[in-house]
Order: structure tokens, then sequence, then C-alpha cells
């Protein structure tokens, strides 16, 4: 199965979801439940398995009717997993759709889209850091107060943001690109500090960009930034969250049924990454041969707007 991402990634990965499906049918068949326990084997099973009262339902996924009800003993092992503590981190995964969502924010959003990062300045309670979970919270909940207030005054309907700690002074921070109209930088520096007041004081430098790196034009420019901050915060791990995006944003691959060999055979900079024992990953490097995929298959396959050219579209089916 081959799965391409509006950041140009094609990755041919198994087909895990029919892989799946066939393995639940055998299990269901040869007798085991949803967790791989066979059930005659299952205390629970023999005691109330085959008793018909209210309550229990019929799983979609498993002929058991204790699946995914209070006395399963497997589903109580699943919830005290559940509750343990969660990790952030970027994967490959996560960065294709970082980098698919911000492609579609440079071609489909109406504005301009900027670049800037947002700090904090000096913190009130010293202590409030001792608690880093906490602490990182209560950070992530101005930022998103923060982007509201650019929703609700401004119209800010595209953004993606990625939270990561400084090499030299571990202070957070946040690389935001957003898709906006003109708004004055002192407005925004302002609204950040409002956005903290309770966690920091406030600073004329929160907001901070780069002179003559301000505004991304083309999508190269923009995953290039992506590739260049987001890279960094690959081997950052959090218990809080790290990546932000809006959801108008996201976008999810698509899948395609065609040869891979046949899609790529034009272009010469073509990079493969084995990625993992299963999965192999394409990428085309070079900036205008990028530009002429885009043009000719990636638009048409995501339903983009597609602004004049003189190609002509590829003629690939896929699902």
């Amino acid at each position: 199965m081959i799965k391409i991402h509006l950041s140009g990634d094609i990755v041919r990965c198994p087909d895990t979801v029919t892989i799946l499906n066939r393995s639940r049918i055998h299990k269901i068949e040869s007798g085991y439940c949803l967790y791989n326990i066979y059930k005659l084997h299952c205390d629970t099973y023999r005691k109330y398995g085959t008793v018909d009262f209210d309550g229990f339902k019929e799983h979609t996924q498993c002929d058991c009717p204790l699946t995914k009800s209070y006395l399963c003993p497997c589903r109580k092992i699943q919830i005290e997993h559940g509750r343990k503590q969660k990790h952030f981190r970027i994967d490959n995964s996560h960065y294709r759709n970082i980098s698919s969502s911000v492609h579609y924010m440079l071609k489909e959003g109406k504005h301009k889209t900027i670049f800037f990062t947002l700090s904090l300045g000096e913190i009130k309670n010293k202590q409030d850091e001792q608690n880093k979970k906490l602490f990182e919270s209560r950070v992530n909940k101005a930022f998103s107060r923060f982007m509201e207030n650019l929703h609700n005054n401004y119209g800010v309907k595209y953004y993606v943001a990625v939270r990561e700690r400084g090499e030299t002074n571990n202070r957070l921070h946040y690389h935001v690109l957003v898709n906006c109209k003109f708004i004055d930088f002192s407005t925004l520096n302002s609204a950040w500090n409002h956005a903290l007041q309770d966690i920091c004081y406030s600073s004329p430098c929160s907001f901070r960009t780069k002179k003559g790196k301000v505004i991304l034009w083309k999508p190269s420019g923009a995953l290039r930034y992506i590739c260049k901050y987001v890279s960094k915060c690959r081997r950052q791990s959090s218990e809080t969250r790290i990546i932000f995006m809006s959801l108008p944003c996201i976008i999810k691959p698509r899948d395609i049924k065609h040869d891979i060999r046949d899609m790529l055979d034009t272009y010469k900079s073509v990079k493969i990454l084995q990625t993992s024992d299963f999965t192999t990953s394409f990428r085309i490097t070079d900036p205008n041969e990028f530009a002429q995929f885009c043009n000719l298959f990636l638009y048409n396959l995501f339903d983009l707007r597609n602004k004049k050219h003189d190609f002509t579209p590829l003629n690939l089916s896929y699902s």
C-alpha cells in the first residue's frame, strides 16, 4: 500500500487495516476474544459468558458478550494502562502531519503566512517551574487563550505551532506559523503577554520574528522552516502536549493504487529512506521537481486549488 502526504512524502507500507481485520476474524473463528485470550480458559467467560441479561451487548469486533464490559478482567487491565502517565514526542508520523498542514495552510489560506516565536518573560514565582508538568500545562493553556483571541478577534483559521525548550537556558517557547491578515506586532506582543499575565511579567520582546523571514511565500520554504525547527523537537519528550494545529488544516494522507516506480520515473532527485523494517519513504528533494510534482499530481490528489500552469495532471486512481 502507498500513502501520499501533502508534505510530499510517499510512504510504502503494509496494509495494516486489512491485516488487522484478517487477524481479528481468524482469532474469533479460533475461539479467542478481542484481548487474545482463549475464551474457554477464561474463568469470567465460563461463569457469565452464556448468561443473557441486560448490560451485555455483543461487541462488533468480538463475539464474547463480556467484551468492553466491567466484568472483563482484560478490560480492567486496559483501563489501568490507560491511566498511566502519557508522554508526548514528535515521530515521523507527527512530522509528516505537521508538514502537510503547513503546506495546506500556504496553499489554501486567504492571507499571508507569517512565522514567529513566542517566548516567556520573567517568571513571577520561580517555584512554579519546579513542578515541570504543571508549569507546562499552564503555559499551554495560555497559548490556547492566545490563539483563541486571534481566532475570535482577527479571524485566524489556520495555524501550526510546536513547543520546545531552549538548548542553552531550557526555557519554554513556541514556534508558530499563522495564516492571517495584517496585525501589528506590538498588538500580538501585548496579546501574548496578557495571556501569560498569571505566569510571568510582561516583556517587550515576548513576540519575536526574524527580519526578512517573517512571511513565507512558497510551500518549499515553509517546509524547510518546519524541518529546521521541528527536527530540534524530535529528540524531546514531554508529559504535556507539544504540537498544536487548528482543525481546518489537519490533512490526512491519501491511499493510492499505483506503481510507485511509474509515479517517480520522471524525477531524478528522489531520496529513499528506510524508516522501519516494514516502511519505506520516498521524497523529492529538488525544489523545481517538487513544485512540478505538486502541480502535476499532489494538488489534484488532495483536491486543492490549482494555479494556472502548463502541466497536464496525471491520471492516477486512488481510494
